[in-house]
Order: structure tokens, then C-alpha cells, then sequence
């Protein structure tokens, strides 16, 4: 190889390295910018008044109603509490408590995401009871997207244990007008359910 021919070679291979840094470097300003806008209209949604349950069952669009806070008031549905397993959390096996709650009002039924309890270390389907006070109580938490789904194989999509939320079977299930936007509880209440949470 001559040295014009090398010459040229190494000056091709720089270029299409330079080429090749500037496209991610761009990208990666590019992902950066998504990011922060995102976050900006996340933080413009939660600087809202916080949502009523006429809000919620009056909203045309949902899922326009994601981040925002909310002060509901309803009644809880205890007896279609659903457990979703393999939540970790710190560490921790255990599992995300769902629930329905119906707004004062109306037929209208949202699920809330009440917080984490963790697993019984002997025994995996041994659940604590969840506190729930029976009429009308008013919560507090943040309008969110249904949980997650966990890759699984044949895990049950029945019963009070499951691996994933089921969102338009647990409609059928249940006979409510579960809307496709959930409530998380407030940070305080999500984390752990903590004396509220007994053992059977």
C-alpha cells in the first residue's frame, strides 16, 4: 500500500468516526431534550388544582389527566382487592395492592394503587387483610397508568394473587365502570401500608 493510498484510508476512516461521534452526540442531546420536556410536562401537571371525582368522571380524554393530583371522594370496593407479586421494593419481595374505589356520585370506578405489603416468607398466598373504612372517605394521590406488566409464563390472571392487571377482564370481573387511568397513593401511603395492614 502506497502512502497516498494509506494517506487516504486513515483520512475516510476519520471522517466516518467523527461522523459517527457527532450523530450520538447529537442523539444524546436529542434524548436529553425529550427527557426534559417530559419532565416539565409532568411537573405543569401536577402544579394543577388538585382533580375532583366530577373531574375524573366529566374528563373526555382520561389519560389527559395523567400526574395530576387529585382529592377524591368515593367509597372503597374491599372485596376486588387484587394483589400483584414480584413488586420489590428496598430489597424486598412483595406485592402492589390494587383496589377499586367508586366516586361519589356515580358508577364510575377508578383503580388505586394503595401501596406495597411484603410476602410471607414461609408461605407465599398467606395475604394481610387491608384496612378499608367502609361509606364515603375522601384519598389523595396522583393520577397514574395502570401498573407494569411483568414478562410471564401462564402466571394466573384470576384470583386475589396475580402477576399482571388484567385492566378490561377485572371490568368484567368486578361489574364497574373501571376508567384506564389509575390513582397512586400519596408517597407516604404508597411505600408501605404500614399499621393500616394486619395479618389474618
Amino acid at each position: 500500500m502506497n502512502a497516498r493510498l494509506k494517506l487516504v484510508l486513515i483520512t475516510v476512516a476519520t471522517v466516518l468516526a467523527v461522523g459517527a461521534t457527532a450523530s450520538m452526540g447529537f442523539w444524546q442531546l436529542s434524548r436529553a431534550a425529550e427527557k426534559q420536556a417530559r419532565q416539565a410536562a409532568m411537573d405543569a401537571q401536577h402544579a394543577k388544582a388538585p382533580l375532583s371525582a366530577n373531574d375524573v368522571t366529566t374528563a373526555q380524554q382520561p389519560l389527559t389527566l395523567l400526574h395530576q393530583r387529585a382529592q377524591l371522594r368515593g367509597r372503597w370496593q374491599s372485596t376486588s382487592v387484587v394483589f400483584l407479586e414480584n413488586r420489590p421494593m428496598d430489597g424486598r419481595v412483595g406485592f402492589l395492592v390494587l383496589m377499586p374505589f367508586v366516586l361519589e356520585g356515580s358508577q364510575t370506578a377508578l383503580v388505586v394503587q394503595r401501596g406495597w405489603v411484603p410476602r410471607g416468607v414461609d408461605d407465599r398466598t398467606r395475604l394481610p387483610s387491608i384496612a378499608s373504612p367502609e361509606g364515603i372517605i375522601e384519598i389523595e394521590g396522583r393520577m397514574a397508568l395502570p401498573p407494569s406488566d411483568l414478562f410471564a409464563l401462564g402466571g394466573p390472571t384470576t384470583g386475589l394473587i396475580r402477576q399482571n392487571l388484567d385492566l378490561p377482564q377485572w371490568r368484567v370481573e368486578t361489574g364497574l365502570a373501571l376508567l384506564p387511568i389509575t390513582v397512586a397513593a400519596n408517597r407516604s401511603q404508597h411505600r408501605r401500608l404500614g399499621p393500616r395492614v394486619a395479618s389474618r
